[in-house]
């Protein structure tokens, strides 16, 4: 049972903090591992956290990532927002890369369960063979763009259109520059608009 161990008691005045346990590199300023406590808003002591802290030459020693008290994983920002389980601060050109091979599916799945479709009830799926995106819902494919710029709305198959760029429907109907005239807009009932 090999560990490095602190303890404190829960029963402090208000204000009070435990100490805090670090694992890293001081050369001047502290880089590596921290596992903090901080007073929690009843001013209770069972709130810990670990940060994580990195610098390199001149840049300047800062949080990079946490793992709050609640579980929630926080890079490079410790603000609160409305989701809040992985929240990653971007500047500009950031973001966050799924990286793969030519001919691999990815994924971004939305799941309620953890057997059959319920693992992805909805997903965004990328295909790099076919350069393809698809979006999903009720465990389905509803919606694709293929690598013309055709968006299919409940069907993906490839013989209901032309080279035509445009939208392509269940029933095989089309809109594009040929049905809708080029540099004009459209607007249906159903809630879509198209606009040149």
């Amino acid at each position: 049972n090999n560990q490095i161990l602190k303890t404190y008691a829960t029963a402090h005045a208000s204000g009070n903090r435990g100490g805090q346990l670090e694992f890293g590199i001081n050369d001047g300023a502290f880089s590596g591992i921290k596992v903090i406590n901080s007073v929690a808003a009843n001013s209770s002591y069972n709130k810990q956290e670990i940060t994580f802290t990195t610098h390199e030459g001149a840049v300047s020693v800062a949080e990079r990532m946490r793992i709050t008290s609640t579980g929630n994983v926080k890079i490079k920002t410790t603000a609160d927002y409305y989701a809040n389980d992985l929240v990653v601060g971007c500047a500009d050109n950031g973001g966050i890369t799924l990286a793969g091979g030519t001919g691999d599916l990815q994924y971004l799945a939305f799941a309620d369960g953890t057997s059959g479709d319920a693992r992805y009830r909805g997903y965004i799926e990328y295909g790099h063979t076919a350069d393809a995106m698809a979006l999903a819902t009720a465990g389905g494919e509803r919606m694709r763009i293929d690598s013309a710029g055709t968006m299919f709305l409940g069907t993906s198959t490839p013989t209901l259109h032309s080279a035509t760029r445009g939208i392509v429907f269940e029933n095989g109907s089309i809109i594009n520059d040929v049905t809708r005239g080029a540099g004009k807009s459209i607007t249906l009932a159903q809630n879509l608009a198209i606009d040149s």
